[in-house]
């Protein structure tokens, strides 16, 4: 009877490992798209309730960034700094799970 219990606790914690892997997962790709689109909005300059609300939701990740990185050439590369370090933490978060569900 116990190791039945065992069983299904393994499996409980196998699903909510995976289901916190993924929601993480969810976040880094959805930031990735906001990303891409705050970089094609400020191109065009268009000031709207959308494009305000999506510069603050990017910003906060830019500005640590901006203070690091000086403009080349006149041009803000910082959006392509935050999409490379957003895809290297895809890379990672994905090695990482599979490193976690080897183990459990």
């Amino acid at each position: 009877f116990l190791v039945g219990i065992a069983g299904v606790a393994a499996n409980v914690l196998s699903v909510v490992v995976v289901a916190g892997f993924g929601l993480v997962r969810v976040a880094v790709s959805g930031m990735t798209v906001l990303v891409v689109i705050d970089a094609v909005l400020s191109w065009v300059q268009t000031r709207s309730v959308a494009a305000d609300f999506l510069e603050r939701l990017v910003m906060p990740l830019l500005i640590p960034i901006r203070r690091v990185m000086p403009l080349f050439g006149g041009i803000d590369l910082s959006p392509l700094v935050l999409l490379l370090i957003l895809q290297v933490g895809g890379i990672v978060l994905g090695a990482l799970q599979a490193s976690v569900l080897v183990a459990l």
